[in-house]
């Protein structure tokens, strides 16, 4: 069970999947988002899907560091 939990781990820690479940969430609280701007906008409604574009912009920028540092981590041992 020990070997689950730290595939697991290892998995949800990846900065690419980070990086893809933030595409996710910004692509989908986007469009959400898009079909009720206006009204949104015109009643100053706050929805969920709100604070989702936020959550999803900043867990992007926090995935991309570490993503670079894998990638040139990738391209050093190519190269050897």
């Amino acid at each position: 069970m020990d070997r689950f939990y730290s595939a697991l781990e290892r998995f949800t820690s990846s900065p690419f999947v980070l990086f893809g479940v933030s595409i996710i969430i910004l692509v989908t609280s986007i469009n959400e988002a898009r079909e009720t701007f206006w009204s949104d906008l015109r009643h100053a409604h706050m929805r969920a899907h709100h604070g989702l574009i936020v959550f999803g912009f900043f867990n992007l920028l926090r995935s991309l560091p570490d993503m670079h540092e894998a990638m040139e981590r990738m391209a050093a041992a190519r190269k050897e």
